[in-house]
């Protein structure tokens, strides 16, 4: 597939994936939160988060809504799931560095619920178009006892 200037100029002013990259921040964020309260059980960081979860509410609403609404081109869904797939990362783990957002993984997430929580995170995002593929956070945190191919990543989508 070419893309024209005209057309690659227009996509990088619409910037689908600065939305998605919102909406994961704020999914991811809520995730973390819930599992927080989870592993704590303090009633007052309980409170305080629970308030936080349900403002984050509608802010995820609004950045899954334009990621939708802006991953409707083609060209919009291959460059999306481009980055996503080559670029992605857990929120924190640049800065903090791969061993300690591992063990963050690992602490929030290693409870029975938690591979079931992040399964739930990654088909959210696997909703919009174009990133049916999604299962980077589960295989993030699981590796190898995630349950979707872990070998190679699924083809882009064609419609």
């Amino acid at each position: 597939m070419t893309i024209d200037d005209r057309r690659f100029a227009a996509l990088r002013r619409v910037r689908p994936a600065d939305y998605l990259v919102q909406k994961f921040a704020r999914l991811l964020s809520r995730l973390t939160r819930h599992a927080l309260i989870d592993r704590t059980r303090h009633p007052l960081l309980t409170a305080v988060l629970s308030r936080i979860i349900k403002d984050e509410r509608r802010h995820f609403s609004f950045y899954f809504n334009q990621a939708r609404l802006r991953l409707q081109p083609r060209a919009a869904r291959i460059m999306t799931s481009l980055i996503v797939r080559n670029f992605w990362t857990p929120v924190g783990s640049p800065v903090r560095g791969d061993a300690d957002a591992r063990r963050i993984c690992r602490y929030l997430f290693g409870n029975e619920q938690g591979p079931r929580r992040l399964a739930e995170h990654d088909s959210m995002i696997a909703r919009l178009p174009g990133l049916g593929w999604f299962d980077m956070a589960s295989r993030y945190c699981f590796g190898a006892r995630t349950a979707g191919p872990l070998s190679s990543p699924a083809p882009i989508a064609q419609s």
